[in-house]
């Protein structure tokens, strides 16, 4: 049994001289069980995603897997940005800031997967802010999901939490959905269309395997600090889109704030602990106050070893103390950081 990730979230909300620390806990760990007995492998259903699945999806966005780049514009335009991911493609960063994002990921002149969230998106016959019940209607959710890949063999295995938080859907012999469900209101909050490949790459469900596991991406240093101002970005942006979502003010970007939040990532990562409060004792009150930043109150959502800021911002989303603290009427300014899979957000009000 080898242990891959674990997801952490923290949330911690500050007053004046008045502190809220809700619980370290753990909210989800990826186990790999490597399976070499030709016996013990689960028989794969080659048609699992049957001919009328097939035939349902007509959404726009699900006509751009494996489409080039020149088709991706075709559709789309040029996107806002282009931003570096740890797995070898690069998002292309479709948003108005407000009330949707689409983000396009393209490796190798392909698209590999589709990341997408907000108002009237064509997605059909998904839609965002459909019911739980709906879309287990139309796609039952499973707690074993196959692919295969030449001789290799996979058995992606979802728990409870799992199949009621971002179930996996299998459309095609190499496309699949994980729906990400908000589960105060349970309804579809966002969708990633992802092929094979790149959900082997990102592991977000412990999985049964014979054969090989793909190479993780060789990555610089400069590498990451493009991927991490990209995660920031888009952290900002999902932010806000869910408040509107929410009826809910959005947040200015402070970057001296961004600063304290990734000095903040970096620390954790580097002493390899995960908490609000550093090795020397100090909190974010005292990392605030050290770059002289005023403020009336404060709050912090931190998490670890998410594959992304998409799956980070659901992982938020979905715990309410960390929910409170992102859609948290009172707050005027935001600052994000991001240092390797480590994110931090530090909510402000300020005069």
């Amino acid at each position: 049994m080898r242990k891959i990730g674990i997801i952490l979230f923290i949330v911690i909300l500050i007053g004046t001289g008045v502190y809220f620390v809700e619980k370290e806990y753990v909210s989800k760990s990826i186990d790999m069980l490597v399976t070499t007995d030709q016996s013990e492998l689960p028989k794969l259903k080659s048609n699992q995603a049957t001919k009328e699945m097939k035939e349902l999806l007509q959404g726009d966005l699900f006509t751009l897997m494996e489409k080039t780049s020149s088709e991706v514009k075709d559709e789309l335009g040029e996107p806002i940005r282009k931003d570096l991911t740890p797995y070898g493609y690069t998002w292309w960063i479709y948003t108005d800031e407000s009330t949707f994002q689409i983000q396009v990921g393209i490796e190798d002149d392909s698209v590999q997967t589709i990341y997408a969230t907000g108002e009237d998106i064509s997605i059909e016959p998904f839609k965002i802010g459909a019911s739980f019940d709906s879309v287990k209607g139309n796609f039952p959710f499973q707690d074993k999901v196959t692919y295969q890949s030449g001789l290799a063999f996979y058995s992606f295995l979802l728990n409870e939490t799992d199949i009621n938080t971002n179930p996996l859907i299998k459309l095609s012999d190499n496309v699949f959905v994980q729906c990400y469900f908000d589960t105060f209101t349970e309804q579809l909050s966002s969708i990633r269309i992802i092929t094979g490949d790149i959900l082997l790459k990102q592991r977000m469900y412990e999985m049964e395997y014979r054969g090989t596991l793909p190479e993780e991406v060789l990555l610089s240093d400069e590498d990451w600090k493009q991927i991490e101002k990209g995660m920031e970005q888009q952290i900002f942006d999902l932010t806000n889109i869910y408040r509107h979502r929410f009826d809910v003010a959005p947040l200015i970007k402070d970057e001296q704030v961004s600063e304290v939040a990734f000095l903040h990532s970096q620390d954790m990562f580097d002493q390899k602990y995960f908490s609000h409060y550093s090795l020397d004792g100090n909190g974010l009150k005292e990392r605030l106050e050290e770059k002289e930043i005023y403020y009336l109150s404060a709050g912090e959502n931190i998490a670890a070893q998410h594959t992304d800021a998409p799956a980070a911002m659901e992982g938020w989303l979905n715990s309410e103390g960390h929910r409170e603290a992102l859609l948290h009427e009172d707050y005027t300014h935001l600052g994000i950081g991001v240092h390797r899979l480590y994110y931090t957000q530090n909510f402000l009000l300020k005069p």
